[in-house]
């Protein structure tokens, strides 16, 4: 018992310091914060030329996304399409059934 006590003394006082080392820190970097200011019209055509994949973890779908986030549409063939919608349907099933599973759609 006397063991948990200390152990549960040494937290709360490793807590307090890490509290008061970050206020500390806080402060300093307010006064280190730059002012934000609106981009240039450079600096927003730099940020959007960027497009990359992105993969959901839980479908396994691929997403071209814009430098800002903005979700954008790739242009495949027909016979690509037909197979990213093969696999897209069957990746949302074995997604719901792994929910169902895990009792995340309970019912």
């Amino acid at each position: 018992m006397n063991q948990l006590k200390q152990l549960a003394k040494a937290h709360r006082h490793k807590c307090d310091k890490n509290k008061r080392s970050e206020s500390k820190t806080s402060g300093d970097q307010n006064n280190k914060k730059a002012i934000r200011v609106p981009q240039s019209k450079s600096e927003y055509d730099q940020e959007q030329s960027v497009v990359r994949k992105v993969v959901d973890p839980e479908t396994g779908r691929t997403r071209l996304v814009k430098g800002s986030g903005e979700i954008i549409e790739e242009v495949v063939s027909k016979e690509k399409q037909r197979e990213i919608n093969r696999m897209a349907t069957l990746t949302d099933g074995l997604s719901y059934q792994a929910a169902q599973l895990t009792g995340k759609y309970a019912s």
